[in-house]
């Protein structure tokens, strides 16, 4: 099984140090949530292992793992169709059909045609899962991709990403603020606390079972993390 290592690695944004000498493995193979009250550094985390964000300081290892990556907005083109805008990721190296059924078990085949514009929000993060799987990665790096939907389009979106893990062998790193979200979906949770974030814990769920969610809530209340 492939890891992502981060090792002894440092990250500051002028006076404010989000990581220092700060070590991490994550199994790609599993899903992992991180968690962390806001402005703890979940964001840079995720950025860095995508290589969007440079460390200053040690080192991030993640072998071979091809990255893709859902952001909190879909950033979709407005000019370009859902075709369009899942073609221009993919650099046109795409396969209509491939498209249409992942479209089909995302429930937005019959929009391939529409502009972002035409769509809900909930469509929009559709797409940009779907333009997520068909891009040829090991693991998929999400960025609180439920927070600007309404809760029944939550819902619906955390029972399809659900399905997706259950169905397609889909692996994700995912930030969350939300406590549920974590245990629903994640094998793993990574909560960042204390200065530099070297107190980081790593809770693992088949360790806990039943009292996996209490575990969780035992380590947010002590950071005092809003969920």
């Amino acid at each position: 099984m492939s890891i992502i290592k981060i090792d002894k690695v440092d990250k500051s944004f002028d006076d404010k140090v989000v990581f220092k000498d700060f070590s991490l493995t994550i199994e790609s193979g599993k899903n992992t949530c991180i968690l962390g009250k806001s402005g703890q550094g979940k964001t840079t985390l995720i950025n860095m292992i995508a290589g969007i964000e440079k460390v200053d300081g040690g080192s991030i290892d993640v072998g071979n793992l091809r990255f893709s990556f859902v952001f909190q907005d879909p950033n979709l083109l407005p000019w370009l169709t859902v075709m369009e805008n899942i073609e221009y990721v993919l650099k046109g190296d795409v396969d209509k059909s491939s498209v249409i059924k992942v479209l089909e078990k995302l429930s937005i085949a019959e929009d391939i045609d529409s502009y972002p514009a035409e769509l809900s929000g909930g469509m929009k993060q559709r797409v940009a899962l779907a333009r997520a799987l068909l891009y040829s990665s090991d693991v998929i790096l999400m960025d609180e991709p439920f927070q600007n939907l309404d809760i029944k389009t939550r819902e619906q979106s955390i029972e399809l990403y659900e399905e997706l893990m259950r169905e397609m062998a889909v692996n994700f790193v995912f930030v969350s603020h939300n406590i549920d979200d974590a245990v629903r979906m994640a094998d793993e949770v990574v909560v960042l606390r204390g200065q530099g974030n070297r107190g980081v814990i790593k809770i693992n769920k088949s360790s806990y079972g039943i009292g996996f969610k209490e575990k969780l809530f035992e380590v947010l209340q002590t950071e005092e993390i809003t969920y």
